[in-house]
């Protein structure tokens, strides 16, 4: 392989597997022939010097499965730590864990992990270990046992659970890790440097299992949930009861297909046992974004993964595959006048997905397709007539994605396509909502010196289809706002039936002691991808740089610390310049392993194409930011650490946040964290409102309305992990939530490219009444037909409870309970202790959910 040096004594074969037992004890004959990788070396605190307590790892193989016996001497049996959690948690224990390129690409590694307790966790690594998946999940056997002299851990890993071509033979890469909790010593038997940019392409090699071979691989894993919803009367009506129950039955399947791909499909998925996302009152006009949890669409998703520049610093966030699309919450309302009560569905059907994944020697492929299937919503007149009215189409979501490796996977290409296709019968869509949506594009990168180079880069069109209606709100959308007045480079077309665009970037990166990229990107104004991927703004090139020192070495005062410097310059397609950005940030460990850093950024004046939603450019002041953060010994039974940034610009508009994270660990047991978190915000320019003015000249005959708002957030995210034993877990979320919005000073945008504004008086409301403003010569004009964005008090208690048992290997049952309390009033003012006790004092929603999965391997 060009470029890597892999120490030639890095190679151990495996052996023969002859009736074994998995308990901890490695006193089966077969271990004692199978011989020893050892001489560890530690990635931290020393790099490069041997471990110090000493290791040894022994593989074997038979025809179902990989065996891997690791020896953990210690010269101090009674301080190892270990803690008792459920699966792929992670705590503050010894553990071990062995890392296996079965595909022998050096690019992806198997994980397979276990503490002193038994307690096991496996994930993925890809991209040459830059990239982790978390959501992967195999079926395998593990044990772990304290002795004298020190520890044990044993696996047995099902060939079936692998991912291999058994045409291709050979060896397969391979590397183990031990970690010491109570030194913070990480250990490799194939060195991993601490700033190295490679991962899997270090790993020692494994002879031995050329003839491996998986069989035939099929999983089913059926399941059936029931479910009771209790609603609150509030929430009760003509179409909701107090007691809504329902059942649901389906299936999750793998199969294995020739050349080491896996068919994975689902049929009528069930995600009941999901975690709730975190409460959030959004006054942007852009949309928060979530991660997915979902585990069919978590585990994989990384072969799906385009468009990853690898470089320090880039500009705005986008995904071209949002997974989150697929099964949303349906995005039509009812239009049907004289309606008294309607209801509609909170997520939209999968009917059925399907994916398509894994490696043929040197391609990567990747296929998914999912169906939902249309969505009503029920309504009841006033006459007491009943109907449906369509709230989200049928919808087909198609993704693909290939990929090529050359020199041992210093160098990928491959290309990307997506497609979305709703079947828009009638008229209930057809005028706001796009028929289709298509993206193409293709990405690579080469790495050089040992990996510590790379020249990466991606290029991909966007194009979308509707009816006249829907282009337009397309092109009005906040991505985009073709109808600016002073943007002459673009065109609002209300008779277009289509829209593409293109987007590009590319970032030359250097990783090592230190570290250093350059990159760039840009988003034409026509790109869209939001059917299916994710992005808040077209019409932007960026350009990005970073530079910045990574020391591992121990120092007397530091055992690790880093610097580094920023900027991002960012301009929309007709030249403004819309973004300037400079920072600088340090932090550093001590040998006590407390942490603490700073950072300081300033940012110049600017305009933005996006302040008055639509309207002309305007400008933003110059602003300072500054943050601290501090964290203590994670090891030890309470930990803390606090995260503070304070922000102010020239025109006195500022945020304060203050973030504090305590965990505890009462019993080996027992795990809880809380996270309060307090943000109070002054922003002087909070869009309102647009009126149409023929007077108002200077803003192109409308009248761009603003508001001062004092806003006030708290929010106390609460965890609590109690595992009774390796298969049998509890875990416990919650989070109080207020939110409070005080409005004040209302105002127009005197003229294009300012911050000066003119007073305009509003009328108070009484909760009933709509808000008016009066502007020009005795005009007045209703506006808040958004409520949010007027005084608000926003309070919530989101939570769920779910009880984990693993009865058998890949099998489980779950015992879910979700509560929600919500309420929202026009009360502006923050009072802790009344909007506290109003939480509480909120009727719930309850959700009881029973689910019970039974896994089959064929």
């Amino acid at each position: 392989r060009a470029g890597q040096q892999r120490p030639a004594a890095r190679t151990i074969r495996a052996s023969a597997a002859l009736q074994l037992r998995i308990d901890g004890r490695l006193d089966e004959a077969a271990w004692a022939t199978a011989p020893a990788a050892g001489d560890f070396v530690q990635q931290l605190p020393t790099s490069g010097a041997a471990a110090t307590q000493r290791t040894e790892a022994r593989v074997l193989v038979d025809g179902d499965a990989i065996y891997v016996g690791m020896r953990m001497y210690d010269t101090a049996p009674d301080s190892i730590l270990a803690q008792l959690t459920r699966r792929d948690a992670g705590s503050t224990s010894d553990g071990a864990r062995v890392f296996i390129d079965s595909y022998h690409d050096r690019r992806t590694a198997f994980v397979f992990g276990l503490n002193p307790r038994g307690v096991k966790d496996d994930f993925l690594r890809f991209d040459d270990g830059a990239g982790v998946d978390d959501g992967w999940d195999a079926v395998w056997d593990g044990a772990a046992r304290v002795d004298s002299a020190g520890w044990v851990a044993e696996f047995r890993i099902p060939l079936s659970q692998l991912r291999f071509n058994p045409a291709a033979g050979g060896a397969w890469g391979i590397n183990f890790r031990r970690y010491i909790a109570r030194s913070d010593e990480i250990a490799f038997w194939s060195p991993i440097p601490p700033n190295s940019n490679a991962f899997v392409s270090l790993f020692g090699d494994l002879e031995g299992v050329g003839d491996a071979r998986q069989g035939r691989r099929l999983e089913i894993l059926p399941y059936v949930s029931s479910r009771l919803d209790h609603v609150p009367p509030a929430e009760r009506g003509a179409f909701v009861s107090a007691n809504e129950v329902g059942a649901s039955v389906g299936a999750d399947v793998k199969a294995g297909l020739p050349g080491g791909l896996t068919l994975t499909a689902t049929l009528n998925p069930d995600f009941g046992q999901v975690e709730v996302d975190p409460a959030d009152v959004n006054l942007s006009a852009f949309e928060t974004f979530f991660a997915e949890q979902r585990p069919f669409f978590v585990e994989g998703s990384d072969i799906f993964r385009f468009g990853q520049l690898n470089t320090f610093n880039s500009y705005g966030q986008m995904e071209f595959f949002y997974s989150r699309r697929v099964g949303r919450q349906p995005q039509g309302g009812v239009d049907v006048d004289g309606i008294t009560a309607s209801h509609a569905p909170t997520a939209t059907t999968i009917l059925g997905a399907a994916k398509v994944s894994g490696k043929m020697g040197g391609w990567s492929v990747g296929v998914m397709d999912a169906l939902t299937q249309r969505e009503d919503a029920r309504f009841r007149r006033a006459d007491g007539s009943e109907g449906d009215y369509p709230v989200e189409p049928m919808t087909n979501y198609f993704v693909s994605r290939l990929r090529r490796d050359f020199g041992g996977g210093a160098t990928v290409v491959g290309g990307m396509l997506t497609g979305v296709n709703r079947d828009l019968e009638g008229d209930a869509f057809d005028g706001w909502m796009r028929s289709s949506a298509y993206l193409a594009g293709v990405d690579g990168q080469h790495s050089w010196g040992d990996r510590a180079w790379t020249l990466s880069g991606y290029y991909a069109q966007s194009l979308v289809n509707g009816s006249e209606g829907a282009l337009e709100r397309t092109q009005r959308s906040s991505a985009r706002y073709f109808q600016r007045p002073d943007a002459d480079y673009l065109d609002l077309d209300p008779t277009r039936e289509s829209l593409g665009g293109g987007v590009a970037g590319a970032a030359l990166s250097h990783a090592g002691s230190w570290d250093a990229s350059l990159t760039y990107q840009e988003v034409s104004p026509g790109f869209e991808t939001n059917d299916l991927g994710f992005h808040t703004r077209a019409d932007s090139r960026a350009f990005g740089t970073f530079v910045g020192r990574r020391s591992s070495r121990p120092s007397k005062l530091l055992r690790s610390h880093s610097f580094y410097a920023y900027s991002n310059h960012v301009w929309n397609f007709g030249g403004d310049r819309i973004l300037d950005a400079y920072a600088m940030s340090a932090n550093g460990t001590l040998h006590s392993l407390w942490n603490g850093g700073f950072t300081v950024g300033y940012r110049p004046a600017f305009v933005s194409d996006r302040l008055t939603r639509g309207g002309p450019l305007a400008a933003v002041p110059s602003e300072w930011r500054g943050s601290v953060d501090l964290s203590t010994d994670s090891r030890k039974r309470v930990s803390a650490g606090i995260f503070a940034e304070y922000v102010r610009n020239a025109e006195g508009e500022s945020s304060r946040f203050l973030g504090v994270e305590v965990a505890a660990r009462p019993t080996s047991s027992v795990q809880v964290r809380l996270n309060p978190e307090l943000s109070l915000e002054r922003s002087k320019d909070q869009y309102v409102d647009q009126i149409v003015d023929g007077d108002a000249e200077a803003t192109f005959g409308t009248r761009y309305l603003f508001a001062d708002v004092d806003r006030t957030t708290l929010s106390m995210n609460t965890r609590l992990d109690w595992t009774f034993s390796p298969n049998l877990s509890l875990q416990v979320f919650a989070q109080p939530y207020v939110s409070v919005g005080d409005f004040s000073n209302y105002k127009s945008l005197d003229r294009p490219e300012s911050f000066s504004f003119t007073p305009v008086p509003g009328g108070a409301r009484d909760g009933s009444a709509p808000f008016t403003v009066s502007y020009g010569e005795g005009k007045t004009a209703e506006i808040g037909a958004r409520p949010q964005q007027l005084d608000f008090t926003a309070l919530s208690l989101r939570g769920n409870a779910v009880l984990r048992w693993e009865y058998r290997p890949g099998s489980a049952l779950f015992f879910v309970w979700q509560q929600e309390r919500a309420d929202e009033t026009i009360d502006g003012s923050f009072d802790f202790s009344q909007d506290s006790r109003d939480i509480f004092g909120n009727r719930a929603r309850n959700v009881f959910l029973i689910k019970a999965t039974y896994w089959l391997n064929r």
